[in-house]
């Protein structure tokens, strides 16, 4: 079935008119999803972010993605309706994606948590958190890089020509361009910034996975491992901007998590890993993890 579907894409794409036609059906659904949930839930501001806002959706393999900014404090608003009514609206309306939730309270940690790249996908929501644009860093740009690669690492595989639309726009960010073969491009593009053996490095590259199985040796007080302390500061930079990333990341999905109030758990975990980098960085990170601790207690 996968092989049939994706063979219908391929087709799609080649016959312009067609996929245009789809596009502008997938911009319809969103309209009325926009219409319905704000009707819904009055004090909500919704829109439509990643591929059909930046105009790289390939009809029958994007989905529409959506943010939601509540002006109601979380205390105001019953999540559990706001879930249930946007899991009906998925199962009814398989092509919608991820809804990101926000309130003044999270979009208050915005400016320090979210990745710039990351943010560019999301223009409506970087115009309400930001009066200053970031500079982008090198870490910032390989951090954007991995986020989106192991994201995207199935298509990218059995399906490069289908994505060469969206990377060449995510390429264009870090001023690279891509190849034929989609995964060996993006690989080749990482390792511009990184070695080899330094990506295989989990703990330093991918904090949040390290997380995973190693929870409970930080519960057990023997704290994080030497990498963390010894790594190079490049690294260093990439691993507090992995953590930033997934704080952000959860911070927009708590209404929709049945065990968000456990996410506080997770966070202080990553602040663990913070706390063994030593710089004005990481101290200012740590002060922003207690306050998103504090906003998961909320849900």
């Amino acid at each position: 079935m996968r092989a049939l579907r994706i063979l219908i894409i391929k087709s799609i794409v080649r016959i312009k008119w067609i996929e245009n036609t789809l596009i502008e059906f997938y911009k319809l659904i969103a309209k009325l999803v926009i219409a319905f949930v704000q009707w819904r839930f009055p004090t909500s501001q919704v829109w439509v972010r990643n591929s059909l806002a930046l105009g790289d959706l390939v009809p029958g393999l994007s989905d529409i993605d959506f943010t939601i900014f509540n002006t109601a404090t979380a205390k105001d608003l019953d999540h559990r309706i706001l879930r249930d009514f946007l899991e009906w609206i998925r199962y009814f309306i398989p092509v919608i994606g991820e809804f990101n939730y926000y309130t003044s309270e999270t979009l208050s940690l915005a400016h320090d948590l979210a990745n710039p790249h990351e943010l560019d996908r999301d223009i409506i929501l970087k115009t309400k958190i930001q009066t200053v644009e970031k500079a982008k860093t090198k870490s910032d740009d390989l951090v954007y890089l991995l986020r989106l690669y192991h994201s995207d690492i199935k298509n990218l595989r059995l399906n490069p020509e289908l994505r060469i639309k969206k990377w060449n726009r995510v390429f264009l960010k870090v001023d690279a361009t891509i190849g034929h073969n989609g995964l060996a491009s993006v690989e080749s593009v990482i390792r511009t910034y990184i070695s080899s053996s330094e990506l295989e490095m989990t703990p330093l590259v991918y904090p949040h996975l390290w997380l995973e199985h190693n929870w409970q040796r930080l519960d057990r007080g023997l704290g994080p491992i030497d990498e963390f302390k010894n790594g190079r500061d490049f690294l260093k930079q990439v691993t507090l901007g992995q953590v930033r990333w997934e704080i952000f990341g959860i911070l927009g999905q708590l209404p929709f998590l049945k065990n968000a109030n456990d996410m506080q758990y997770h966070f202080s975990h990553l602040a663990r890993i913070v706390e063994s980098i030593d710089s004005s960085e990481s101290r200012h990170l740590r002060k922003s993890i207690d306050q998103a601790i504090l906003q998961t207690r909320q849900y």
